[in-house]
């Protein structure tokens, strides 16, 4: 049976030059955190392993529940995860438009979790990693499931 993957979406002129120089002062989508607004760009490579990596559990459990797969993660689990990921999530977000911004200076500043998350959600439509991380999910879905019945 083929796998059916997620349905990119289409790049309009706009999201085209913004990812080609991913130019703050082009972004269409601003996060504010403290008051003070970071416009949301693409994230290079290496900060885009890191925000995968420190997403891991939430990313799973969202992508693995749309692709079928279970991942079991709780909601205690889960605030525990964002309470610990959040500040440097939001970092990592502000950080490509203002590089002085730390997770420290974050927590440090007033905000809320709230806006935090609401600064995560944003980059990760930005960047479409849940529908990327989905589609991977659903490829390697059958493995998963084979690797379950073999235990």
């Amino acid at each position: 049976m083929p796998i059916e993957l997620v349905k990119k979406p289409e790049l309009s002129q706009k999201d085209v030059a913004l990812a080609a120089t991913n130019d703050p002062s082009m972004s269409d989508i601003v996060a504010t955190i403290g008051g003070k607004q970071y416009p949301i760009v693409y994230l290079p490579y290496k900060d885009q392993m890191l925000f995968l990596a420190l997403l891991a559990p939430l990313l799973q459990s969202v992508a693995g529940r749309m692709a079928g797969i279970d991942s079991e993660l709780t909601a205690a689990a889960l605030l525990t995860s964002c309470a610990e990921v959040l500040p440097p999530l939001a970092a990592i977000v502000c950080r490509q438009s203002d590089p002085a911004v730390t997770a420290e200076s974050i927590v440090e500043g007033e905000t809320s979790p709230f806006e935090l998350a609401g600064a995560v959600v944003k980059q990760l439509n930005r960047n479409n990693l849940v529908q990327q991380v989905a589609a991977f999910f659903q490829q390697i879905g059958p493995l998963l499931a084979l690797k379950k019945t073999a235990r």
